[in-house]
């Protein structure tokens, strides 16, 4: 994941970040070569990312990275692979159980890790207004589409879910 710091500079104005306001940070991604991709491993302003004149491109690298990601490793499940939609489930009993579920609207910037045991209840909070503000109206758009799709995949997925980990409630 990228380095957060006090007065770390965005990449794309080299202004400071505010740390304790929203930016987007992604981490570390191989590109389809297994070279890394540029700015992957980097925070900066949601403005600046996608005042950007690749914002797709960079966007689309980034999830393509991330879906590569998470096919080599093992411990992962894809459960959702959509235009729209990357979900992937960890059931690993050893793990933080904060942090089983991985939810990524593409083309937006932005993703979730959650518990496991907190699906479909925690789709509210994740379509939290003051956070989705900082996206372009467009991408609001996709991301409330995307969740309201995954709000009727909820069903499916946490019998999914129980079936790859008897904690899920």
């Amino acid at each position: 994941m990228a380095q957060v710091y006090d007065g770390m500079e965005c990449p794309l104005c080299s202004k400071v970040i505010d740390v304790d306001s929203d930016f987007f940070a992604s981490t570390a991604l191989p590109d389809e070569d297994g070279d890394l991709i540029d700015e992957s491993d980097a925070a900066m302003h949601w403005a600046c990312l996608f005042a950007r004149e690749d914002a797709d491109r960079f966007l689309d690298k980034l999830d393509a990275g991330e879906r590569r990601s998470l096919r080599a490793n093992p411990c992962w499940e894809i459960l959702v692979d959509d235009a729209a939609l990357l979900v992937a489930v960890n059931p690993d009993p050893t793990l933080d159980r904060d942090f089983g579920l991985s939810v990524h609207v593409l083309r937006t910037g932005m993703s979730w890790d959650l518990a496991l045991n907190r699906f479909p209840a925690c789709l509210e909070a994740m379509a939290d207004p003051a956070r989705l503000s900082v996206l372009p109206s467009e991408r609001r758009a996709r991301v409330a589409a995307a969740l309201e799709a995954l709000r009727a995949m909820a069903p499916q997925l946490t019998q999914e879910l129980r079936r790859l980990d008897s904690r899920v409630k």
